[in-house]
């Protein structure tokens, strides 16, 4: 009778080694699916907002397994540019590191996003626009500006001029 119930509780500790270990696989399957890499605070910087300056795009990346991304890359007007790491010393993948790209921009709008492959993982952000303005359309509006004060300048100059002509020749008239 007691071989019968060290059978029986053997019996039940394997099942239940067995269901924890199931258990234990289906749960780390579960977190290294869900485990996946995060891109976030996107940003692009210049010092001005016209063509021939540099634009920098700079992006955040999280793994939560430390994993690192097999590449990080910009995608403006559908050409692909891979980004650089800001720190190339800085391995750890969890609390984030940047990556940046600096390129000179034509005037006009300029579509892009952010993509990153981790394995068969693809993630990307959503699509963006920067707009770059043309010196050359600012320089005209500027001096279109000034011509027109000008204009006005001369043309009151003129009209002043005028009366005190006017005025000079009713002098000259005699009595």
């Amino acid at each position: 009778m007691v071989n019968g119930a060290l059978k029986c509780l053997r019996t039940t500790l394997h099942a239940i080694v067995l269901a924890l270990l199931i258990v234990s696989v289906a749960t780390a399957q579960y977190h290294a699916s869900s485990a996946k890499p995060r891109l976030y605070n996107l940003s692009v910087s210049s010092e001005s907002d016209f063509e021939n300056t540099p634009y920098t795009f700079i992006i955040s990346y999280s793994h939560p397994l430390n994993k690192p991304p097999d590449h990080v890359c910009l995608i403006i007007d559908g050409k692909n540019y891979t980004m650089h790491e800001v720190d190339s010393d800085d391995k750890n993948y969890t609390d984030g590191k940047d990556y940046y790209y600096t390129l000179f921009l034509e005037h006009g709008v300029h579509v892009f996003y952010i993509k990153c492959c981790v394995g068969n993982i693809t993630i990307q952000t959503n699509a963006r626009a920067v707009v770059v303005q043309s010196i050359l359309a600012t320089r005209h509006s500027d001096l279109i500006l000034f011509l027109s004060a000008v204009s006005i300048v001369f043309i009151v100059l003129l009209v002043y001029l005028i009366l005190l002509a006017r005025k000079f020749v009713k002098s000259l008239k005699p009595p």
